[in-house]
């Protein structure tokens, strides 16, 4: 008997132990398996009206941020969608331009219009400032006139009277200024030269109409020129080369006694010209003067060197001369 237990009871644990993994077996649940998901052509779509959708604009060409564009489908047509393997995007944040930086060249103040009041009942006006130059005309009490530039010191003003003539009258004879003498174009005018003492030689006719004249004029020497009024405003620009003081232009005439008289010089201009610092300019304009007379230029080189010049008949800012 002992001998059977001692046979059966190790059996009946060994079966006991068995039934007990076969247990824990069975009873515990088992990983979830992996789906598998096999790709199948994609229904096709059924086409729809075409809908427009708004886009909206990007609002910063530095934003990293992607805008989804979408294009209405034609009416129709039946799309399919093919499956694409998915990218690795990597975003990269570009600056945004630099704006330029604009250089605001400041450009010239405009001179505005400076208006002024003839205070005495006559007042003459000269081809220059100051009165050792000839008569140009008259103004008279109440008159307005437009005062375009000034002498240094202000002491004499070149103005346009109301019948359209220009010349300089004296400051202190011009009240009720609108404007700001100041402001005006400044202009140095060399003083005229003496009057000539006897006949000039070797004049040169010079058609108002015709072209330039040119020419080498030596140190201390000067150059005759006659012209007739066209009933025009004559201009003349006196270009020389190289630049040097001693120069000047000088318009002239005789009275009925054959007497000289200045009718105007030639002046500075406010600004360079030609913009040519080997050269130099002097202006003289006017007129209308009598028509029909004839009226005599002076070329002066008071200077101490030979000079090449141009004499022009016409308002031109570059040298017009072979």
């Amino acid at each position: 008997m002992l001998k059977r237990l001692s046979v059966i009871v190790p059996l009946v644990i060994f079966l006991i132990l068995i039934l007990g993994v076969a247990y824990i077996i069975w009873v515990q649940p088992s990983p979830p398996s992996t789906p598998v998901i096999e790709a199948t052509d994609p229904p096709a779509l059924r086409p729809t009206p075409s809908i427009p959708t708004p886009t909206e604009a990007p609002t910063d060409p530095a934003s990293s941020t992607p805008v989804l564009l979408t294009t209405p489908l034609a009416t129709g047509s039946s799309p399919t969608l093919t499956p694409t393997a998915p990218q690795n995007l990597s975003l990269t944040s570009t600056p945004a331009p630099k704006t330029p930086t604009s250089t605001v060249i400041p450009s010239p103040t405009p001179t505005a219009s400076v208006i002024g009041i003839v205070i005495p009942d006559n007042l003459n006006v000269r081809w220059g400032p100051g009165l050792e130059y000839g008569y140009a005309g008259a103004v008279y009490k109440g008159d307005e006139v437009v005062i375009l530039s000034r002498t240094p010191a202000a002491d004499w003003l070149e103005v346009i009277t109301p019948d359209d003539k220009q010349g300089w009258v004296g400051a202190s004879f011009i009240g009720s200024i609108e404007g700001d003498l100041r402001l005006l174009p400044v202009v140095v005018i060399p003083p005229p030269p003496p009057l000539p003492t006897a006949p000039p030689t070797g004049i040169t006719f010079f058609d108002l109409d015709g072209p330039s004249a040119f020419g080498r004029l030596e140190a201390s020497k000067d150059r005759w020129y006659a012209f007739s009024e066209k009933n025009k405003e004559t201009v003349f620009i006196f270009m020389f080369k190289p630049s040097l003081n001693g120069l000047q232009i000088s318009i002239l005439d005789q009275d009925q006694t054959n007497q000289w008289r200045t009718v105007g010089v030639g002046s500075l201009p406010a600004a360079d010209r030609d913009g040519d610092l080997n050269t130099r300019e002097l202006i003289w304009r006017g007129g209308p003067l009598i028509l029909g007379k004839t009226y005599y230029l002076q070329l002066i080189n008071n200077s101490q060197e030979t000079i090449e010049y141009c004499l022009m008949p016409k308002d031109v800012d570059q040298w017009d001369c072979p």
